[in-house]
């Protein structure tokens, strides 16, 4: 009897709630990008504050901490102990210092290419599996991250070639350097996830509380760590890399500004929260194709902002032969991410070996920006904690 989950109505409410969130993340960030607002100096200026972003990612995910609490209300379990928080800080370091590179690099190129190129992770997540964790990969996998190289070339060379379109376009040379900061903060996040495998893999802990907590100590670090060494770093924001007083103005002067940052961090909290019920209630394939569909609804959605709903002030622009070509490397790339998860098989590619794909780790991630959550997330654990109960009938 085949052990495949049925996807009945709870189950299908649970992914397209992780899909939207996911996308309303992705695009209130990106968006953000694109609002101008007046200034500590008192001029207008485009609201472009990389940092903040990452700040802004961070505390959406420490929102889970409250809803843990709530949650374990009369729970006699200890609290977080020290060296939990600990371990915990060491992905949320590498967490920060990868989507501070990633909010760069949004700078200067499109959405879309930006999370169509995020799909290299899975190149350097299986290097890192085969070399540092030793976990012998198959055949298809290695197939499907041959798959994977070609697609990311074939996103890359277009979107350099394509000159940008809509918001985050720019000359090739800004692209260029967009697409490396990208693939550059993908490899940072796969060190990090390997690193949550190494360092987190024995630990019971409820993931709202594992969301939460890195959440929170990369809260600290943004702030306490990363916020001094960019103010004192010279660069283009008010002579400093980036000026969180400059920040704060702004805010205060713009509406729109805050709005999106509310939404970006609602929708950082949510698709957590829902991509580990998907995570309970489905299988590895659904939540293969929750990550394979988002770049997808990101793309639609910025070509419907573009053409349909703010006539090209926000979104991206469809940019005939450059855009086809980057449609073929989308679906090279889901491809790929099928090849690698074993849901699609190549001819001459079986393998008889029983391994897991992709751990449920490194497939149910998430930010404000890409589709990737940080803490390890066990379908055994969403149980333990009690999460499916509180949101979704059996």
């Amino acid at each position: 009897m085949s052990s495949e989950k049925k996807c009945d109505g709870s189950a299908a409410a649970a992914f397209l709630a992780a899909m939207a969130t996911g996308t309303v993340g992705a695009v209130a960030t990106k968006t953000m990008f694109m609002v101008h607002a007046v200034g500590s100096t008192g001029e207008m200026e485009p609201f472009t504050p990389p940092l903040y972003f990452t700040l802004v990612m961070f505390v959406g995910m420490a929102l889970a901490l409250p809803w843990h609490f709530w949650e374990s209300r009369g729970s006699e379990e200890p609290g977080p102990s020290l060296g939990l928080i600990a371990l915990l800080c060491v992905p949320a370091l590498l967490d920060m210092i990868g989507t501070a590179i990633l909010m760069l690099g949004l700078l200067l190129i499109p959405l879309s290419v930006n999370n169509l190129l995020r799909g290299s992770i899975i190149i350097f997540v299986a290097g890192a599996k085969q070399f540092v964790l030793g976990d012998q990969l198959t055949k298809p996998m290695w197939a499907g991250v041959g798959v994977i190289t070609i697609a990311i070339t074939v996103i890359g060379v277009a979107a350099v070639g394509n000159g940008g379109g809509g918001a985050g376009s720019g000359d090739a040379s800004g692209l260029l350097a967009g697409v490396a900061l990208t693939i550059v903060a993908t490899l940072v996040s796969a060190v990090q996830f390997v690193a949550e495998e190494k360092l987190m893999s024995s630990l019971s802990a409820p993931p709202m509380l594992l969301v939460g907590m890195e959440g929170l100590c990369g809260t600290v670090l943004t702030l306490f760590v990363a916020y001094p060494i960019y103010y004192y770093i010279p660069g283009a924001d008010h002579g400093h890399f980036e000026d969180p007083w400059n920040t704060i103005a702004k805010l205060g002067n713009s509406t729109p500004a805050v709005l999106l940052s509310l939404a970006a961090m609602l929708s950082t909290f949510l698709f957590n929260v829902f991509s580990m019920l998907v995570t309970h209630k489905l299988s590895s394939v659904w939540k293969a194709i929750l990550q394979n569909i988002r770049p997808a609804s990101i793309w639609l959605t910025q070509l419907a902002l573009y053409y349909y709903v703010t006539d090209g002030a926000f979104g991206e622009a469809w940019l005939g032969l450059a855009s086809w070509v980057q449609l073929a490397g989308m679906l090279m790339l889901l491809l790929g991410m099928a090849v690698y998860n074993g849901n699609i098989t190549l001819p001459g590619c079986a393998d008889d070996t029983v391994m897991s794909p992709m751990t449920d780790d490194a497939k149910v991630r998430a930010s404000t920006a890409d589709a990737d959550t940080r803490p390890i997330i066990s379908r055994a654990s969403v149980r333990q904690s009690g999460l499916s109960k509180s949101l979704l009938p059996k």
